[in-house]
């Protein structure tokens, strides 16, 4: 398995996450290879709390419309995706294998 950590915008599918990316990007790339992956969800609001998955991309869906990753910057932005391109757009679909959540003990207070 070939790491590569960046940051996501995902959504929920039928209890698969989405993730969309260009088709040339170096995760689509590596999931072509490698289908398996792995994925750090950190609370917004307190940086204590994460999620870790672990799973695989089970399917791949051309996003050339932008059919998935509007909702998807909708929901984080307000926005429809910006930067707009007919082709070259993939979803990948992830179906998670393994689930933990952690919580540590320490109260989010950054200094303002």
């Amino acid at each position: 398995m070939f790491s590569v950590v960046c940051r996501n915008f995902r959504y929920i599918d039928d209890d698969r996450i989405l993730i969309c990316t260009g088709e040339g990007s170096l995760k689509a790339k590596n999931t072509r290879r490698d289908p398996r992956v792995s994925l750090s969800i950190v609370d917004f609001h307190d940086p204590y709390k994460e999620a870790q998955l672990r799973g695989r991309v089970v399917e791949r869906r051309p996003d050339g419309n932008c059919k998935y990753i509007d909702p998807i910057s909708l929901k984080y932005t307000g926005k429809p995706f910006p930067f707009r391109s007919p082709e070259g757009r993939v979803a990948l679909v992830i179906e998670v294998e393994k689930a933990r959540y952690t919580k540590l003990p320490f109260e989010h207070t950054p200094p303002k």
